[in-house]
């Protein structure tokens, strides 16, 4: 850690101008203590290492506190709409009055405690069942039944180093609308409605009766599958085409979804609505792109993708 500050800092101190001690003595003071002025300064790695070394012959520190072991999830690639049940067990030694799990989405959510029930020889809870790409976090904490009040955290670091997993969309087939074209590498071949030369997308609808796409998504990433969402009344005629944009302008009239392409390649996903735990409709991966050339199936709803000349809101060419 010592090192770690010294490789951050160190520039930075010689280059300041109003430092009140020189750089000799930073340089000094990292690794001894600083001697060069009226008194003695303490160091950072001495401060450090008797401050260790104090706290850990600490009579509170010497207190018995109970054990975690076997601290294991059901999943760590749970479906959405699941819930993933937590188990830990308590050594013989400092019995618990009370062992919590928590839990936290995302990447900096707050952390919620939930009791745990003993169960046979384990304890036991529950993480409630979240949408698909969910980033969830968790660790347990047992406290002492004693007068002694200690704690023990597994993992030990507990909210600075917590175990997770990520909630994985399921894929659900039959959905008359399919990804039926992309333009990842627009140069010249067709402008939006703000005279731009923007990535987009085509849908297809295989079905003879329209279909309401209200709610359903489009993403680039099964992290974050919710990334744009369709808006209320927006459907595809039968037998009709759907032509979206993506170029990261959702404010922008028409349908403009929030996220670009990547042109050296990706998978593009249609995906349910969240009452259909956001399942995987349809997709379709890709390489790197050529400028100018899109993306498609080799007929209408059918088959898998391959370099077309661009016929955004048209059939594709078979040949």
């Amino acid at each position: 850690m010592v090192k770690g500050y010294r490789s951050v800092l160190g520039n930075e101190i010689a280059k300041d101008t109003t430092k009140l001690y020189p750089t000799e003595a930073y340089e000094q003071g990292v690794d001894g203590n600083y001697t060069g002025g009226r008194r003695p300064v303490t160091g950072i790695k001495s401060f450090i290492t008797g401050r260790r070394s104090y706290l850990l012959k600490h009579p509170a520190l010497l207190k018995p506190t109970p054990s975690i072991s076997g601290l294991k999830a059901s999943s760590t690639e749970p479906a959405a709409g699941s819930t993933v049940k937590v188990s830990a067990r308590i050594g013989k030694g400092e019995k618990p009055a009370k062992v919590l799990l928590y839990h936290a989405t995302g990447k900096f959510g707050a952390f919620e405690p939930s009791a745990m029930k003993k169960s046979g020889g384990a304890w036991i809870a529950s993480i409630p069942a979240y949408p698909a790409g969910t980033l969830v976090r968790y660790y347990v904490e047992a406290r002492s039944a004693t007068t002694t009040g200690t704690t023990t955290f597994e993992p030990r670091r507990a909210e600075g180093a917590p175990l997770r997993y990520r909630v994985q969309a399921t894929r659900r087939g039959g959905f008359p609308v399919r990804i039926n074209e992309f333009l990842a590498a627009n140069e010249k071949t067709n402008k939006d409605s703000e005279g731009e030369y923007e990535d987009w997308v085509e849908l297809y609808n295989s079905s003879s009766k329209a279909v309401d796409l209200s709610g359903l998504y489009l993403s680039d990433s099964l992290n974050n599958p919710r990334k744009w969402k369709f808006p209320v009344g927006t459907s595809i005629d039968a037998g009709g085409y759907l032509v979206i944009w993506l170029d990261g302008d959702a404010e922008a009239e028409g349908l403009h979804a929030g996220f670009r392409l990547n042109r050296d390649g990706e998978t593009i996903l249609l995906v349910d609505r969240d009452k259909g735990q956001n399942a995987i409709l349809d997709e379709l991966k890709f390489s790197a792109q050529e400028n100018d050339r899109s993306f498609g199936r080799a007929k209408d709803g059918e088959g898998k993708g391959r370099s077309l000349k661009p016929t955004p809101g048209k059939a594709n060419p078979e040949r």
